[in-house]
Protein backbone atom coordinates (compact mmCIF):
# COMPACT_ATOMS: atom_id res chain seq x y z
CA UNK A 1 0.00 0.00 0.00
CA UNK A 2 1.31 3.30 -1.03
CA UNK A 3 2.33 6.06 1.72
CA UNK A 4 0.17 8.80 1.40
CA UNK A 5 0.61 12.32 2.91
CA UNK A 6 -1.81 14.92 3.99
CA UNK A 7 -1.57 16.42 0.95
CA UNK A 8 -3.15 13.52 -0.67
CA UNK A 9 -0.17 12.92 -2.86
CA UNK A 10 2.60 9.67 -2.63
CA UNK A 11 5.51 10.23 -0.94
CA UNK A 12 7.55 9.05 -3.83
CA UNK A 13 5.26 11.73 -6.05
CA UNK A 14 6.12 14.44 -3.45
CA UNK A 15 9.66 13.26 -3.84
CA UNK A 16 10.12 13.76 -7.86
CA UNK A 17 8.13 16.90 -7.43
CA UNK A 18 10.70 18.50 -5.08
CA UNK A 19 13.58 17.11 -7.28
CA UNK A 20 12.63 18.44 -10.38
CA UNK A 21 11.86 22.24 -8.79
CA UNK A 22 15.39 21.95 -7.15
CA UNK A 23 17.11 21.58 -11.00
CA UNK A 24 14.38 24.52 -11.93
CA UNK A 25 14.49 26.99 -9.14
CA UNK A 26 18.50 27.14 -10.05
CA UNK A 27 17.45 29.99 -12.51
CA UNK A 28 16.59 32.12 -9.94
CA UNK A 29 20.35 32.79 -8.01
CA UNK A 30 19.46 29.84 -5.70
CA UNK A 31 21.96 27.23 -4.76
CA UNK A 32 21.08 23.50 -4.48
CA UNK A 33 20.89 23.91 -0.70
CA UNK A 34 18.97 27.33 -1.05
CA UNK A 35 16.23 25.49 -3.26
CA UNK A 36 16.09 22.56 -0.88
CA UNK A 37 15.61 24.23 1.89
CA UNK A 38 12.93 26.57 0.55
CA UNK A 39 10.68 23.76 -0.84
CA UNK A 40 10.85 22.23 2.61
CA UNK A 41 9.68 25.61 4.13
CA UNK A 42 6.97 25.44 1.47
CA UNK A 43 5.91 22.46 2.12
CA UNK A 44 5.85 22.14 6.37
CA UNK A 45 5.64 25.82 6.73
CA UNK A 46 7.06 27.42 9.51
CA UNK A 47 10.10 25.99 10.44
CA UNK A 48 13.69 26.07 12.44
CA UNK A 49 17.01 24.99 10.57
CA UNK A 50 16.79 21.36 12.00
CA UNK A 51 13.50 20.35 10.82
CA UNK A 52 14.43 21.77 7.33
CA UNK A 53 17.57 19.71 8.04
CA UNK A 54 15.62 17.02 8.12
CA UNK A 55 13.10 16.98 5.59
CA UNK A 56 15.56 18.30 3.07
CA UNK A 57 17.94 16.18 3.68
CA UNK A 58 20.58 18.96 4.74
CA UNK A 59 23.76 18.79 7.41
CA UNK A 60 22.08 20.98 9.68
CA UNK A 61 25.09 23.58 9.58
CA UNK A 62 24.16 23.86 5.67
CA UNK A 63 20.39 24.07 6.67
CA UNK A 64 20.97 27.34 8.75
CA UNK A 65 23.06 28.84 6.44
CA UNK A 66 20.79 27.98 3.01
CA UNK A 67 17.86 29.60 5.28
CA UNK A 68 19.99 32.72 6.03
CA UNK A 69 20.93 33.12 2.33
CA UNK A 70 16.58 32.89 1.56
CA UNK A 71 16.29 35.67 3.96
CA UNK A 72 19.19 37.92 1.93
CA UNK A 73 17.76 36.96 -1.18
CA UNK A 74 13.64 37.65 0.15
CA UNK A 75 12.85 34.07 -0.69
CA UNK A 76 12.32 33.73 3.41
CA UNK A 77 11.58 35.72 6.70
CA UNK A 78 12.97 34.95 9.96
CA UNK A 79 12.08 35.83 13.71
CA UNK A 80 14.37 36.98 16.01
CA UNK A 81 15.34 34.78 19.61
CA UNK A 82 16.40 31.39 19.28
CA UNK A 83 15.36 28.83 17.72
CA UNK A 84 15.08 31.27 14.85
CA UNK A 85 11.93 30.78 12.59
CA UNK A 86 11.79 30.59 9.06
CA UNK A 87 8.55 31.55 7.19
CA UNK A 88 8.37 31.06 2.97
CA UNK A 89 7.93 33.50 0.68
CA UNK A 90 4.63 32.95 -0.53
CA UNK A 91 5.34 31.79 -4.39
CA UNK A 92 3.03 34.18 -5.50
CA UNK A 93 4.43 37.62 -4.39
CA UNK A 94 7.95 36.00 -5.64
CA UNK A 95 6.31 35.65 -9.24
CA UNK A 96 5.23 39.08 -9.02
CA UNK A 97 8.34 40.22 -7.98
CA UNK A 98 10.76 38.24 -10.50
CA UNK A 99 7.98 38.91 -13.41
CA UNK A 100 8.26 42.63 -12.90
CA UNK A 101 12.44 41.59 -12.81
CA UNK A 102 11.90 39.99 -16.13
CA UNK A 103 9.41 42.07 -17.88
CA UNK A 104 12.19 44.72 -16.97
CA UNK A 105 15.81 42.88 -18.37
CA UNK A 106 13.79 41.97 -21.90
CA UNK A 107 12.39 45.50 -21.84
CA UNK A 108 16.19 46.75 -21.80
CA UNK A 109 17.41 43.83 -23.74
CA UNK A 110 14.80 45.11 -26.58
CA UNK A 111 16.09 48.58 -26.34
CA UNK A 112 19.69 47.39 -26.99
CA UNK A 113 18.90 45.24 -29.95
CA UNK A 114 17.28 48.34 -31.56
CA UNK A 115 20.05 50.08 -30.93
CA UNK A 116 22.35 47.98 -32.55
CA UNK A 117 19.80 47.42 -35.46
CA UNK A 118 20.10 51.56 -35.81
CA UNK A 119 24.03 51.48 -35.88
CA UNK A 120 24.74 48.25 -37.21
CA UNK A 121 26.89 45.77 -35.61
CA UNK A 122 30.35 46.95 -36.02
CA UNK A 123 31.91 43.25 -36.41
CA UNK A 124 30.64 41.05 -38.65
CA UNK A 125 30.62 41.02 -42.27
CA UNK A 126 27.51 38.83 -43.73
CA UNK A 127 28.77 36.05 -46.45
CA UNK A 128 26.02 35.51 -49.17
CA UNK A 129 26.48 32.99 -51.92
CA UNK A 130 24.34 32.16 -54.69
CA UNK A 131 23.87 34.92 -58.04
CA UNK A 132 19.64 35.31 -56.41
CA UNK A 133 20.46 35.64 -53.44
CA UNK A 134 23.54 38.15 -54.19
CA UNK A 135 21.41 39.74 -56.45
CA UNK A 136 18.41 39.73 -54.29
CA UNK A 137 20.33 41.53 -51.85
CA UNK A 138 21.38 43.92 -53.92
CA UNK A 139 18.24 44.58 -54.50
CA UNK A 140 17.54 44.96 -51.05
CA UNK A 141 20.07 48.12 -50.75
CA UNK A 142 18.84 49.71 -53.61
CA UNK A 143 15.07 49.35 -52.89
CA UNK A 144 15.66 50.83 -49.12
CA UNK A 145 18.15 53.70 -50.55
CA UNK A 146 17.22 57.52 -49.49
CA UNK A 147 19.57 59.54 -50.71
CA UNK A 148 22.50 57.77 -52.40
CA UNK A 149 23.40 54.71 -53.95
CA UNK A 150 27.33 54.29 -55.42
CA UNK A 151 27.49 51.75 -57.84
CA UNK A 152 31.24 49.84 -59.21
CA UNK A 153 30.99 47.07 -61.32
CA UNK A 154 32.52 45.72 -64.44
CA UNK A 155 29.72 44.44 -65.17
CA UNK A 156 26.70 47.54 -65.33
CA UNK A 157 24.96 45.47 -68.52
CA UNK A 158 23.95 42.32 -66.26
CA UNK A 159 23.35 44.70 -63.48
CA UNK A 160 20.98 47.14 -65.34
CA UNK A 161 19.50 44.40 -66.74
CA UNK A 162 18.31 42.72 -63.56
CA UNK A 163 17.81 46.27 -61.34
CA UNK A 164 16.51 48.54 -64.14
CA UNK A 165 12.68 48.92 -62.47
CA UNK A 166 14.64 49.48 -58.88
CA UNK A 167 17.01 52.02 -59.97
CA UNK A 168 14.37 54.09 -61.94
CA UNK A 169 12.24 53.86 -58.70
CA UNK A 170 15.72 54.97 -56.49
CA UNK A 171 15.71 58.01 -58.73
CA UNK A 172 12.27 58.79 -58.88
CA UNK A 173 11.96 59.12 -55.33
CA UNK A 174 15.24 61.49 -55.36
CA UNK A 175 18.26 58.85 -54.66
CA UNK A 176 21.18 60.04 -56.60
CA UNK A 177 23.00 57.20 -58.43
CA UNK A 178 26.49 57.27 -58.75
CA UNK A 179 27.99 54.49 -61.09
CA UNK A 180 31.65 53.63 -62.13
CA UNK A 181 31.71 50.88 -64.94
CA UNK A 182 34.03 49.30 -67.34
CA UNK A 183 34.54 51.24 -70.87
CA UNK A 184 31.57 49.98 -73.24
CA UNK A 185 29.61 48.82 -70.49
CA UNK A 186 26.87 51.68 -71.38
CA UNK A 187 24.80 54.16 -69.12
CA UNK A 188 22.41 54.64 -66.65
CA UNK A 189 19.53 57.51 -67.76
CA UNK A 190 19.69 60.04 -65.06
CA UNK A 191 22.92 58.77 -63.08
CA UNK A 192 26.38 59.80 -62.85
CA UNK A 193 28.33 57.37 -65.40
CA UNK A 194 32.48 57.16 -64.66
CA UNK A 195 34.49 54.33 -66.78
CA UNK A 196 37.58 53.27 -65.15
CA UNK A 197 39.59 50.18 -66.27
CA UNK A 198 40.64 47.47 -64.09
CA UNK A 199 37.22 46.85 -62.31
CA UNK A 200 37.39 43.10 -60.85
CA UNK A 201 34.32 43.41 -58.25
CA UNK A 202 31.21 44.73 -57.71
CA UNK A 203 30.67 47.02 -54.79
CA UNK A 204 27.04 48.76 -53.95
CA UNK A 205 26.80 51.50 -50.98
CA UNK A 206 23.60 52.33 -49.99
CA UNK A 207 23.47 56.04 -48.09
CA UNK A 208 26.73 55.15 -46.63
CA UNK A 209 25.01 52.75 -43.75
CA UNK A 210 25.13 49.25 -45.88
CA UNK A 211 27.40 48.22 -48.39
CA UNK A 212 27.79 44.55 -50.31
CA UNK A 213 31.48 43.44 -52.71
CA UNK A 214 30.36 41.14 -54.86
CA UNK A 215 32.25 38.40 -57.50
CA UNK A 216 31.99 40.09 -60.65
CA UNK A 217 29.34 37.23 -61.66
CA UNK A 218 27.43 37.82 -58.42
CA UNK A 219 28.01 34.35 -57.41
CA UNK A 220 28.86 35.66 -53.75
CA UNK A 221 29.41 38.66 -51.61
CA UNK A 222 30.14 40.59 -48.23
CA UNK A 223 27.62 42.61 -46.51
CA UNK A 224 28.05 44.97 -43.61
CA UNK A 225 25.48 47.05 -42.10
CA UNK A 226 28.49 48.97 -40.09
CA UNK A 227 28.23 52.78 -41.34
CA UNK A 228 32.10 53.20 -40.36
CA UNK A 229 32.94 50.24 -42.95
CA UNK A 230 30.42 51.22 -45.49
CA UNK A 231 31.66 55.21 -45.62
CA UNK A 232 35.48 54.13 -45.71
CA UNK A 233 34.20 51.99 -49.06
CA UNK A 234 32.83 55.24 -50.25
CA UNK A 235 35.83 57.10 -49.85
CA UNK A 236 37.46 54.32 -51.79
CA UNK A 237 35.47 54.91 -54.63
CA UNK A 238 35.50 58.87 -54.34
CA UNK A 239 39.40 58.54 -54.36
CA UNK A 240 39.28 56.20 -57.29
CA UNK A 241 37.27 58.74 -59.11
CA UNK A 242 39.96 61.15 -58.32
CA UNK A 243 42.58 59.49 -59.36
CA UNK A 244 41.87 60.70 -63.25
CA UNK A 245 40.79 58.36 -65.95
CA UNK A 246 38.25 58.64 -68.93
CA UNK A 247 34.58 59.76 -68.10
Amino acid sequence: MEDIDLFGITREELRREMASLVADLKIFGLTEYETRAYLALLVQGASDAESVAKLASLPRTSSYKALEGLVQKGWAMATEGRPRIFRPEPPEILQEIYSEKINSIFDRLSTLSEMVAEKGNPQLIFTITGEEKVLKKIAELIKGAQKEVWISTPSLLLLKKKMRRLIKQAESRGVRIVVITSPGQGEIPGAEVHYREGLLATDIIADGDVALIAASDFSACGYTDNPLLSQHLVRFLQMMLGSGGEE
